[in-house]
């Protein structure tokens, strides 16, 4: 299925209806034709046996039966979920092409199945985790769809998510993934189902059921599937797509069923979201939506989510009020937050080193700031006494020096003033600790006399 593939066909099948129309295929028999695409047509189909009323949905591929095509039959006999259209049946038609008889799911894509109900942004979330659940049922038997989209995720008239045609779908034995097939899905197309050589594996529906969400949120596909394929696939490549909230308030050209192209503006779209105003709207989208649908569509497969569980596990988060873990955990806080949840004992161990590594450093730094205020304070007295004391033994000198212990006392008095001057120099605490070293060194030396020590404060 190559570029374009992906769109609903238009033509009228006028030829093709008349070709099949009323063709029997076992015990069913062909209506009028669904639809077109890239592998085949499918039609409505009664079954005539007379066992049971029943209709079916039965696609015959194009292509003769002994060419290289993935089983879908084989593939959806392993699949047994109420969100997956159920498989009836499988044959060779007449000419030699294969047919595929599954449940008819008579529904609407579930965007267009959304917008036609106004459902809110809550309820197009609920209608998401249906898909998810299929998705990651099919997962879980190895099977990758690799070509959801709206229009193969149908609404029934009861209101039930049914995914459908499984015709391009790999079975994936290892990790390694499935060479790509080259089926296009247009914007839901991850990079690497367009980039040559590349493999494919789950992260490819984990990426298109991303594009899902994004245009269930704010109408708009991540790339408008309106460009030309040459640039679409390149932006899908190469670009990353605004947030669904930034997007939402835009309007969108979208074509209709008859082919006619018109615009629908921003407060439309907002207003088809429960009612809500575009201020509104963007608001529940912003943040959190934001980040799950644009965390599902990176570029690289492996920065994705891991499995459609996790995808599932952050929306129904949102849903329940709480803050989704995965597409979160590149926020600093919310990982810190996490941590303390998972290992509490460790946390609080870790905050209380912290804590006193901090109070010691404040302790430290608010005793330094004293003893500096109080060395200032001492400065400050010793610069106002200092004249008085040098006045003081300038007039004793000569009266002192004749007497022995009067001499002494004349240089305990030499000596306070020796040892102010390197006080008052003082700029810190550590500077203190050594003026006091370097005087106590003096006192055990006897460069003062051992009888006046006591003198000396």
């Amino acid at each position: 299925m190559r570029p374009g593939a992906w769109r609903k066909s238009k033509r009228s099948g006028i030829d093709m209806e008349n070709g099949r129309f009323g063709e029997t295929l076992g015990v069913w028999r062909l209506g009028k034709l669904l639809g077109s695409g890239g592998m085949g047509d499918v039609y409505l189909a009664e079954r005539i046996d007379g066992v049971v009323e029943q209709t079916a949905a039965i696609k015959i591929l194009r292509a003769p039966y002994n060419y290289n095509l993935p089983d879908e039959a084989a593939t959806l006999q392993k699949l047994n979920h109420p969100n997956i259209a159920r498989y009836l049946d499988s044959g060779l038609t007449r000419d030699g092409h294969r047919y595929l008889v599954m449940e008819y799911v008579q529904g609407k894509p579930i965007t267009e199945y959304a917008d036609q109900k106004g459902l809110s942004i809550h309820s197009r979330l609920e209608l998401f985790l249906a898909a998810c659940a299929a998705i990651e049922y099919s997962h879980y038997h190895l099977v990758v769809h690799l070509d959801l989209k709206p229009g193969n995720i149908l609404i029934d008239r009861d209101g039930v998510v049914k995914v459908i045609d499984f015709g391009v779908a790999r079975r994936i034995e290892g990790r390694e993934g499935a060479k790509s097939s080259g089926a296009f899905s247009g914007p839901y197309a991850s990079p690497e189902q367009i980039q040559a050589g590349s493999r494919v594996g789950y992260p490819a529906d984990i990426y298109a059921l991303g594009a899902v969400l994004y245009e269930l949120l704010c109408e708009h596909e991540p790339f408008d599937p309106l460009l030309v394929t040459g640039e679409l696939e390149r932006q899908i490549v190469d670009e990353t797509p605004r947030p669904p909230s930034v997007a939402l308030n835009q309007s969108k050209l979208k074509v209709s069923d008859a082919g006619a192209h018109f615009r629908l503006e921003a407060g439309d779209i907002a207003k088809m979201r429960g009612g809500c105003r575009v201020s509104e709207a963007r608001k529940l989208i912003a943040g959190d939506l934001d980040r799950i649908c644009l965390f599902a569509l990176r570029k690289e497969p492996t920065r994705r989510y891991k499995s459609v569980d996790d995808l599932h596990s952050d929306v129904k988060a949102v849903l329940d009020g709480r803050k989704p873990g995965i597409a979160r955990s590149g926020d600093p806080m919310y990982s810190a937050v996490r941590a303390a949840r998972r290992k509490p004992l460790e946390v609080v161990a870790a905050v209380a080193v912290i804590s006193a590594v901090f109070g010691a450093f404040t302790f430290d730094r608010l005793f330094s700031l004293g003893i500096d205020a109080s060395l200032e304070n001492t400065r400050d007295f010793e610069r106002a006494a200092e004249p008085s004391l040098k006045e003081l033994r300038e007039a004793l000198r000569p009266k002192l020096t004749a007497n022995s212990r009067a001499r002494a006392g004349l240089e305990v008095l030499d000596a306070v003033l020796h040892a102010a001057t390197p006080l008052r120099k003082a700029r810190t605490f550590w500077d203190k600790v050594r003026d006091d070293f370097l005087l106590q060194n003096r006192r055990t030396t006897e460069t003062m006399p051992k009888d006046d020590l006591r003198n000396v404060p």
